[in-house]
């Protein structure tokens, strides 16, 4: 009997070094620029990142803003990119953790180093000064919140709707293009863009849009100041394009409906504000090609708007 559970430990342990062998060749042999990562916590469950993701992944990486970078340091692929010398860590958390040690050899307070940290985020942003109010001049395009957590991104009519009924943020790109990033950055529900602005940042309020226009000669003239000079469809034979004379460089983005369809790019620019409108909308505002004013209305908050930040 002995002999028998003997033979029978000596033949499942040999098959448990030959996985164990077999997996590490696997591991040995996947090609330099494709990776293999755990499913879950089982042992023998993988998943292999193709070379056209991880290329995907960098492009992101590389595109993104320096508070964005922060953020997505602490992405699990990100850091496995990093440790096989694939993708290149970004200086900024480095910059970040030396700013922290010399406050404290200088015994500063916690509230110098936020400032410290704060102006390192946005010497990266894109900002311009209207009045006494301090707005960015880009629409966000991050995939994090404001703490750092990945906001789901929603690419299917089904995922748009499903995050909309649930009450629950998530973002995308116009028509699901990068390129459209790029260009007019991300579309976010209500739910999301209430809290992606950075720290020092916040999503402004439907009395600080109106602040900014009536500082611009109120919502009748104020487009024209704050439209790019470039990037709007013609109207009528006549363009739309702004004179942008204030800054802000708004751009028509379009946005993306509460079902998941999308409309408007190119004609239309819609923007967040932070106030609720009633249990299912909250204001935005929104600018026309075949309109000379700021739209002041309401919205579903499942909809896909851009998003501006102004500083706290």
């Amino acid at each position: 009997m002995g002999n028998h559970n003997n033979k029978n430990s000596y033949i499942i342990w040999t098959i448990v070094l030959v996985a164990i062998l077999a997996l590490t060749l696997s591991f040995h042999y996947i090609p330099s620029r494709m990776m293999m990562f755990p499913k879950s916590n089982l042992t023998f469950s993988y998943t292999i990142i193709s070379e056209e993701d991880i290329n995907s992944i960098i492009e992101r990486y590389n595109n993104a803003s320096l508070f964005q970078r922060i953020a997505m340091n602490n992405e699990p692929i990100i850091r496995k990119l990093m440790e096989k010398g694939i993708l290149l860590e970004n200086n900024a958390e480095s910059s970040f953790n030396e700013t922290n040690e010399h406050a404290k050899n200088t015994n500063k307070s916690d509230e110098e180093v936020n400032t410290q940290r704060q102006n390192q985020v946005d010497n990266t942003l894109k900002t311009v000064k209207i009045g006494n109010q301090t707005w960015m001049a880009e629409n966000l395009n991050t995939s994090n919140y404001a703490n750092g957590v990945a906001i789901p991104e929603a690419k299917t009519a089904e995922q748009w709707q499903k995050y909309g009924k649930e009450k629950k943020g998530c973002w995308c790109y116009y028509e699901n293009k990068s390129a459209n990033g790029s260009k007019y950055g991300k579309l976010y529900n209500w739910y999301a863009a209430k809290k992606v602005c950075p720290s020092g940042w916040h999503l402004p309020s439907d009395a600080e849009w109106t602040t900014l226009t009536d500082i611009l000669g109120g919502k009748d003239i104020a487009d024209k100041k704050m439209k790019s000079t470039s990037g709007w469809n013609d109207y009528d034979g006549k363009s739309a394009n702004g004179t942008n004379t204030s800054g802000f460089t708004a751009l028509p983005g379009g946005y993306r409906r509460s079902d998941g369809s999308f409309s408007d790019v190119g004609d239309h620019g819609y923007w967040w504000s932070s106030t609720v409108n009633d249990a299912p909308s909250a204001w935005g505002r929104c600018m026309y090609y075949y309109y000379s004013y700021v739209l002041r209305n309401n919205y579903y908050k499942e909809d896909g708007f851009s998003v501006r930040c102004v500083r706290d």
